[in-house]
């Protein structure tokens, strides 16, 4: 109702009901103890419609304190009435739709983790169900070249040599998958260790050295210093050097120069390999590419080059587990530099045995005695499967 109908005249003009004991009592104590009384209600307007009303009520006393009068003071809140009443209830549905998802993230996140164990438990069933057959297709592949089964014409030989480099390159995919697998499922741990740096590195290099000469490449290393040791996973270590020196080899035109060294930085606490060819070389846009899983620049159903795409994105991977990190410089048509950096403290330099210990590959390739001599003995575990028994011959 307008404010000249309202303007000095009592609040009760508002309400429509009788006034409830309660409320006149409230407000009594109210003015007695001096304070103010207030309170929100309901009302309807001269024109029918609802309104929602703030009131305060307070005393006047006189000199004595005693009251004399009552001052109210009336407002319409109905706008700002309806707006919390709107918000109250957007936050309830907002609470219901939070509660709802919260409840469906975590049956997405069971989910998530009844998925991961099948999948754990599926790569485990894999790497037996596959690596199994693949043994006895290698293992007969050897004997036969060994003439186990007797002698065999050249024809027969270059088809089982075709046979056996297809099984090991077959056999190269299934572990990279399931590494990588086990890497992204947090499922693969290292066995630090401390490891002659020289001896690993000319392990990974005699890896490698077979391909390395049908290319006629000249492969070379250096370790500054000489007889270093660094703690780390040596399998894991010699897996991340011997798919650099793979990928060396691969994309280094014939009569190339690759080259492994090693040097320790006590300033930084590191020890950096770095793999170095005079290959094809990588454009600088691709460079950024290099280390995801699956990744291949020479994308094309006819590429040059075979891969999977996998086998830089675990050289980061591994090297990130042992807390290091791996990096490039190349130049298209120059070849390229791969870095890996791994922690090292120089307290970690104390020579274990002398030089006679560390090993080299001689003038035909293959590893020297003393070089045998100094590794453990290793012991084979093989399955009594049909195929893994036909495969070790008639011995």
């Amino acid at each position: 109702m307008p404010s000249a109908e309202v303007v000095g005249r009592s609040w009760m003009t508002l309400r429509r009901e009788n006034l409830d004991p309660e409320v006149q009592r409230a407000i009594d104590l109210a003015l007695q103890q001096g304070e103010v009384w207030h309170t929100d209600f309901d009302a309807v307007r001269k024109d029918g419609a609802h309104a929602r009303m703030s009131l305060s009520v307070w005393g006047l006393r006189d000199a004595s304190g005693v009251v004399t009068n009552l001052l109210s003071m009336s407002e319409d809140i109905t706008a700002r009435y309806r707006a919390e009443q709107a918000l109250h209830q957007l936050t309830l549905e907002l609470e219901q739709r939070i509660a709802k998802r919260t409840a469906e993230l975590e049956r997405a996140n069971r989910a998530l983790e009844r998925s991961s164990r099948m999948k754990d438990e599926f790569l485990a069933t894999m790497s037996h169900e596959l690596r199994t057959p693949l043994t006895g297709i290698l293992g007969g592949a050897d004997a036969l070249l060994e003439d186990v089964y007797g002698p065999l014409n050249l024809r027969q030989v270059r088809t089982i040599q075709l046979i056996h480099r297809s099984g090991n390159h077959l056999l190269d995919v299934i572990n990279s998958i399931l590494d990588l697998s086990k890497l992204e499922a947090g499922g693969m741990e290292i066995n630090i260790q401390r490891v002659n740096v020289t001896d690993l590195c000319i392990s990974s290099m005699q890896l490698v050295s077979e391909q390395a000469a049908a290319l006629n490449h000249t492969l070379s290393y250096t370790c500054s210093p000489e007889h270093l040791m660094i703690e780390a996973d040596p399998k894991r270590l010699k897996q991340i050097l011997v798919n650099l020196l793979n990928n060396a080899v691969k994309f280094t035109p014939k009569d190339g120069r690759i080259q492994l060294a090693v040097h320790a930085d006590a300033a930084c606490e590191q020890v950096i390999f770095e793999v170095t060819d005079n290959g094809v070389g990588i454009a600088e846009d691709d460079q950024r590419r290099l280390f995801q899983p699956f990744v291949q620049l020479d994308s094309g159903l006819n590429r040059t080059y075979s891969g999977t795409g996998l086998g830089l994105a675990l050289v980061r991977r591994l090297a990130e587990m042992h807390g290091g990190g791996v990096g490039i410089d190349s130049s298209q048509g120059e070849g390229s530099c791969f870095r890996v950096t791994l922690p090292w403290r120089a307290d970690d330099y104390k020579p274990i045995g002398g030089p006679d210990t560390v090993s080299h590959p001689d003038s035909t390739g293959s590893l020297s005695l003393s070089g045998i001599l100094s590794h453990p003995p290793q012991i084979l575990l093989a399955e009594d499967g049909l195929a893994t028994i036909h495969s070790g011959g008639n011995a």
